[in-house]
């Protein structure tokens, strides 16, 4: 059955669209082997494998045990059911971004084929797939790939229910924008209603529609509840302290507190940069390489407002006025802006000009690219292998066989090679947690304490029991003892003459969220690189 849907899907489509985004799925399936390098995945790693040793579905905590109250439960849940099938591993942390980058990609096919033609819906998909930041949330896995899925997911029920009146596509559609809402909490759901009542009002006037989106709520809510419970279990109605702020309640924090306190930016986090211009210049490199095309035929797609504009428009102003920005919310307009550009794209009529601005504009940023790695000194001859392929590849695919679009795709999916695998296995070479996990695994070392690290890439990748705690004494009191700690840690307990200390190995470590110029260069790199020890404290 599925062989013959494939065959199906094959011969109705552009046969080079569809090798083209096959392959870009066929790469981004090898995303789930990149490292997981120490920053917001390396947290969510961690905290997924504490719910996974801890025997219950509700209780989310750090590594120092300190009560977890950022975001919901569901990408945890999905970790937690991943991991009870795979293991704990990077491999099955990094599973669960492709499964749900192809359930946006599903989606957003299915999405765009509702109004428009199977052509335009496919070429949707290979824009989404083929961008750049959608490519990074799969290998950098936040909860936005999970969100974006859902997101689409809910919208796509909605436009069904217009076209089949299907009480079953309500029930979805309360599902899926539920789920949403269990991922970065329930602000994503006043944005949903939002851009269905301006379509209510200004589109299709439609009073049959309120009716609709009132069931869809009821059903929300309903999807809601193991949220509630799971909040219930763990902090009841205690009051909690986050980063200063005290929070009354979990109902305080999940309706109000953890997205309305972002987006005024007086919640727990805040943010001190503000820049109504941010996500202008932020889709240019994150939709790349299609954010060009985008731009360039930016009125034309407005002249038709439907849904799908409504939602990328809307959520594209919010996130601009915002107070509280970060790049990575842009990936939820990718589905909606995609069907945008497609629509637009297929009544672009393809000139010998745009072919070779394309062609030579490709060829700069392979250079570029070349010149990058040559510069830091890495996978210098298999970049410089790919690349001649790839100037070759896009010069027939251009000008011989006139499929610029199918090139576009080839080139973002360069790119988020060049990227997510030269240069973030660059990156991991220098993260110390990796190595120094592997190696307490391959010795079986134990037990091993850390101290005056960022540990969470560390607990993730170590099988040891392992003591965390911000109380060097209280790590010590456990001795003999493995410590993986700083240089200067070190030098501070040689300078005590308290304990009988053995250094078992040296490695060198550079925070991946701190790139420089200095880091990139090999002749100035030496002087940012940091020392951390493994020592044998008795």
């Amino acid at each position: 059955m599925i062989i013959n849907h494939l065959q199906t899907f094959y011969f109705n489509h552009n046969k080079s669209v569809f090798w083209t985004l096959l392959s870009a799925i066929f790469v981004s399936f090898f995303y789930v082997f990149t490292p997981i390098i120490e920053g917001d995945s390396s947290l969510y790693a961690s905290i997924s494998k504490g719910l996974f040793e801890s025997y219950n579905f509700y209780e989310l905590k750090t590594i120092n045990n300190g009560p977890w109250l950022d975001k919901p439960h569901f990408p945890f849940w999905v970790q937690l059911f991943i991991y009870h099938l795979m293991g704990i591993s990077s491999i099955s942390y990094k599973f669960s971004g492709f499964i749900f980058g192809i359930i946006s990609i599903v989606y957003t096919y299915k999405y765009a084929k509702l109004n428009n033609d199977s052509n335009i819906a496919l070429l949707s998909i290979l824009i989404i797939s083929t961008s750049f930041h959608f490519g990074l949330s799969i290998v950098d896995l936040r909860a936005e790939i999970f969100q974006t899925a859902m997101f689409i997911a809910s919208i796509y029920y909605v436009e069904k229910n217009k076209k089949n009146n299907d009480f079953k596509n309500i029930i979805f559609s309360g599902f899926f924008i539920a789920m949403a809402s269990l991922t970065k909490g329930v602000f994503i759901g006043f944005v949903f209603y939002f851009c269905l009542l301006i379509e209510v009002l200004f589109i299709q006037k439609n009073k049959q529609l309120i009716n609709q989106v009132i069931h869809i709520f009821f059903f929300h809510l309903l999807f809601l509840i193991p949220e509630f419970l799971a909040l219930h279990f763990q902090f009841g109605f205690s009051k909690q302290n986050i980063n200063g702020q005290i929070i009354n309640n979990y109902f305080d924090w999940f309706f109000i507190k953890s997205q309305f306190g972002r987006f005024f930016n007086n919640g727990p986090i805040k943010s001190t940069f503000h820049d109504y211009s941010m996500y202008f210049h932020t889709l240019i490199w994150a939709f790349f390489p299609w954010s060009f095309l985008f731009f360039y035929r930016i009125k034309n797609i407005l002249k038709n407002v439907n849904l799908n504009v409504i939602i990328w428009l809307v959520i594209f102003i919010i996130f601009s006025i915002s107070k509280f920005q970060l790049s990575h919310y842009i990936v939820l307009i990718f589905p909606f802006i995609s069907i945008s550009l497609a629509t637009e794209l297929n009544q672009f009529k393809l000139n010998f000009k745009a072919q070779k601005v394309f062609y030579f504009l490709s060829i700069f940023i392979i250079i570029v690219l070349n010149c990058f790695f040559i510069f830091i000194s890495f996978y210098q001859i298999a970049f410089a292998l790919i690349s001649i392929f790839l100037i070759i590849l896009l010069y027939f695919l251009t000008f011989h066989y006139n499929q610029l679009f199918p090139a576009i795709a080839i080139l973002g999916i360069f790119f988020q090679v060049s990227v997510f695998f030269f240069f973030f296995n660059f990156m991991s070479h220098w993260d110390s947690n990796i190595k120094v996990a592997n190696f307490i695994n391959k010795n079986q070392l134990k037990p091993i304490g850390i101290y005056d690290i960022n540990p969470h890439s560390f607990h993730f990748q170590t099988h040891q029991k392992v003591y965390y705690n911000y109380n060097l004494d209280s790590i010590l009191a456990n001795k003999p003892i493995y410590l993986y700690t700083t240089t200067s840690i070190y030098h501070y307990l040689l300078d005590l003459k308290k304990y009988n200390i053995k250094s078992i190995e040296t490695f060198d470590h550079f925070e991946s969220s701190r790139i420089s110029t200095k880091f990139l260069n090999p002749k100035t790199r030496s002087e940012v690189i940091q020392k951390r020890v493994l020592l044998y404290i008795e």
